[in-house]
């Protein structure tokens, strides 16, 4: 998909700083979008009735959330737009945003060089198709596990994008905690098998 994918014009070494040069149209699309919905998920809610034991709690529920969340009930009664939009989502409970900091932030390093490769559509296209993909696969093993609980998150689709720059640029290496070098393929892999675990964890 363009000449970069040649092996002879590919540099395995070309250093982070160029991975963490940002200013794409499709990364800032898809950074912006995800804060967008983010802050919505915040500040658009109504108030649920929790009943725990013989105490019954009232707490604020997302209205954004409910509306776009990867729900397989929902789902199988036509909702199918959920199978994309849950990505755009994430955690809104209290505490730091760590799900949609580092989620941004890996789209930010890695999806501009591969958006540079591929051009803005087919980049956009690719996280749009990961975050389908990694919707399709959840919905099968919620189905196989008996599992209605809903899903949100980029996760699959960063992951996707992890991937594909692990395959250009296997060797380059990043200061992990700021402290320990390691090589991108190999915090691909751990990374994968962090996300993973849970799930093989469960059969």
């Amino acid at each position: 998909m363009g000449i970069y994918s040649r092996d002879y014009l590919r540099d395995d070494r070309r250093g982070w700083s160029g991975a963490a040069s940002w200013g794409t149209p499709g990364c800032k699309w898809i950074i912006v979008a995800n804060i967008v919905v983010f802050v919505l998920q915040l500040v658009i809610t109504h108030p649920t009735e929790v009943i725990f034991g013989d105490q019954v709690f009232v707490r604020q529920t997302s209205v954004v959330t409910e509306a776009l969340a990867l729900d397989p009930s929902r789902v199988l009664h036509g909702e199918i737009w959920r199978l994309v939009t849950y990505s755009f989502c994430h955690e809104a409970g209290g505490g730091f945003p760590w799900h949609i900091l580092f989620n941004m932030l890996f789209v930010g390093w890695w999806g501009t060089t591969l958006e540079r490769m591929y051009g803005t559509r087919e980049f956009v296209l690719f996280y749009l198709t990961a975050a389908l993909a990694a919707g399709l696969a959840f919905l099968g093993l919620s189905f196989l596990q008996g599992d209605p609980t809903p899903a949100i998150g980029a996760s699959g689709a960063v992951m996707a994008i992890m991937a594909l720059y692990a395959i250009f640029y296997p060797r380059e290496e990043i200061l992990l905690f700021f402290f320990l070098r390691v090589q991108i393929r190999f915090l691909v892999l751990g990374y994968l098998i962090y996300d993973l675990y849970p799930v093989l964890q469960s059969f």
